[in-house]
């Protein structure tokens, strides 16, 4: 099955979209950009639980990836501090808490609406 264009273009810029709408709102939020990279780890955690021909390894990996990628968004959300600030040095800006969760959230809700989409495609093509 062959895969659009348009579909290409929202299962990749459909993530970062909650980060990039409270980085509008809230300017200091603008600064960091590793809730993408929270989002793209979750979308991963996610393909690895789902695949059909994933092994029983991989989808128990993914289970945990995505667990522990929820979960320490969550945590940085409530407590408002990230975790592992010592790793972010100078150069990579400040990391924002809710900035995580924002990428956690669009990476489930990209995840999703790809699934939806694709299931409606292979749907109408049979």
């Amino acid at each position: 099955m062959k895969r659009s264009n348009t579909l290409r273009v929202v299962q990749t810029h459909l993530p970062p979209l909650p980060d990039n709408v409270l980085g509008i709102y809230y300017p200091a939020m603008g600064e960091d950009e590793s809730g993408v990279a929270h989002g793209l780890m979750v979308v991963s955690g996610l393909e690895m639980i789902t695949a059909k021909s994933s092994h029983q390894t991989l989808r128990r990996a993914g289970a945990v990836c995505f667990a522990a990628v929820v979960l320490k968004s969550g945590l940085e959300a409530v407590t408002g501090q990230a975790f592992f600030t010592s790793l972010h040095f100078g150069l990579l800006g400040t990391p924002v808490a809710v900035c995580h969760a924002g990428g956690v959230l669009g990476g489930i809700v990209a995840f999703l609406s790809w699934r939806g989409l694709t299931k409606r495609t292979a749907a109408g093509n049979a």
